[in-house]
């Protein structure tokens, strides 16, 4: 049961804060500090952030984050120099999204949205835990769309095999191979499993 574009609103982002939280959300999206290795900035977004500019060398590169809810990432990676923007279906997060990155945030159905962007405009696509959202029936007119409008994408996904199989049912459930496999990806697109993120799959 896919989630509805509506639906993300606050009771999936701040279930805590509101009346009712949503089934397939978070208590709380919002910057988790945290402590990741040695040479830790103390903030999982900040991190991520690093590791993304780290593993794509995205210095100086334009780069999309499609569903990027709050843009703390899009966020991040500007202030470490990457000309990021962020494409989120959610009012709500982009409403609630920290005041200096808001100008580079679109609200938008990434089915749709994308039609907006010229070919090849940004140099890397990145996406977390997104495409697993999109109905199955739409997924081949969006990889489309975003081989279209992007020199090279990395998908981050749940790979759905083994004990967690069966789990996550607001959410398509594929293995890390088979979002590799069932789409018509352009050539050098990454799958990168949530579970591991030194395992990547490349077409």
């Amino acid at each position: 049961m896919i989630l509805n574009p509506e639906e993300y609103n606050a009771s999936y982002f701040d279930g805590n804060s509101q009346p009712m939280r949503h089934n397939a959300g978070y208590s709380e999206y919002k910057r988790w500090y945290r402590t990741e290795g040695e040479n830790s900035q103390g903030e999982f977004w900040k991190d991520y952030a690093k590791r993304w500019i780290d593993h794509l060398v995205l210095a100086n590169k334009k780069v999309l984050e499609i569903g990027c809810a709050k843009g703390f990432l899009v966020k991040d990676l500007r202030d470490m120099g990457v000309d990021a923007y962020g494409l989120d279906v959610s009012q709500y997060a982009i409403d609630n999204c920290e005041p200096e990155v808001a100008p580079y945030l679109t609200v938008g159905d990434a089915r749709t949205a994308l039609s907006q962007y010229s070919a090849r405009e940004f140099d890397v696509l990145i996406s977390l835990r997104f495409i697993e959202c999109i109905p199955e029936a739409d997924l081949p007119a969006l990889v489309s769309e975003m081989n279209r409008i992007s020199k090279l994408q990395i998908h981050v996904v749940d790979d759905f095999t083994g004990a967690k199989a069966g789990a996550g049912q607001y959410y398509i459930q594929k293995t890390q191979q088979q979002w590799l496999d069932n789409l018509k990806w352009a050539k050098g697109t990454r799958i990168v499993a949530q579970e591991n993120l030194n395992s990547i799959l490349t077409k």
